[in-house]
């Protein structure tokens, strides 16, 4: 005799259905992010086509980087007697943890042709010298 194993997307149970519910987050919607190191700093290119650059939110908190977004807009179609109206919201939330070489004073962030690049310089100390040969 041998135990099977129950595959719970073949068959889920309730519990797995309401832990899916409650496990969602509320903004399915998450930007791709891409993040190089330079010689002198630190780059976020977050792409986020659509927006505007009011829309988001940039804080740094206790070497946390969180970069926020959010917009409305709602549409409304009138039909005779009936008024169908849609209300649509749009948000995400990223957050990252800086390393203690990041100067956060200094970060600068520009919005261009639907991707939100962040510039994260590096302290003076953490910058890479270059090495002086010996002749």
């Amino acid at each position: 005799m041998s135990i099977i194993k129950r595959n719970p997307l073949l068959f889920p149970t309730f519990n797995n259905i309401m832990e899916e519910f409650w496990n969602k987050d509320v903004s399915p919607y998450m930007p791709a992010v891409n993040i190089l190191e330079q010689e002198d700093a630190f780059k976020v290119e977050i792409m986020a086509a659509g927006w505007k650059k009011e829309n988001f939110k940039i804080e740094v908190e206790n070497r946390t980087l969180k970069i926020s977004a959010e917009k409305q807009s709602q549409s409304e179609e009138q039909k005779g007697k009936y008024t169908h109206r849609e209300f649509n919201v749009n948000a995400f939330r990223r957050s990252f943890s800086l390393p203690s070489t990041v100067d956060s004073d200094k970060i600068e962030a520009q919005y261009q042709e639907g991707i939100l690049v962040l510039t994260l310089p590096k302290r003076e100390e953490a910058k890479v010298r270059k090495v002086v040969e010996i002749v």
